[in-house]
């Protein structure tokens, strides 16, 4: 069973997805998670929440990345995560091809 999600480490996948148009593995999500609430655990900075986050496992991360995604179906918007070989990244939903196909004729 899946320890409970920091409340952080939503906005923070996201984030990370945001912040790039290649592909990004879990783990390196993961890694970026735990190497920066490490260094603001050895900043003196941190709160309980931020010690937690230097916990996350890859488990927690695929578990945020199935809540985004749902909520990015829920809340009807025109893109979703999709897994490619190398990593995840946000896409533009099929729905919206023809739309996306007018910036690059």
């Amino acid at each position: 069973m899946l320890r409970a999600l920091p409340m952080e480490l939503l906005p923070i996948v996201e984030a990370l997805l945001f912040s790039t148009q290649e592909p990004l593995s879990v783990a390196d999500m993961c890694r970026a998670v735990k190497e920066t609430a490490k260094d603001i655990v050895e900043s003196g900075e941190a709160d309980d929440s931020v010690k937690a986050l230097g916990e996350t496992t890859e488990e927690q991360v695929n578990a945020a990345i199935a809540q985004l995604i749902e909520h990015y179906d829920k809340d009807g918007r025109s893109f979703t995560l999709v897994e490619r070989s190398t990593g995840w990244r946000l896409c533009a939903k099929g729905d919206f091809a023809e739309w996306c196909r007018a910036l690059f004729p």
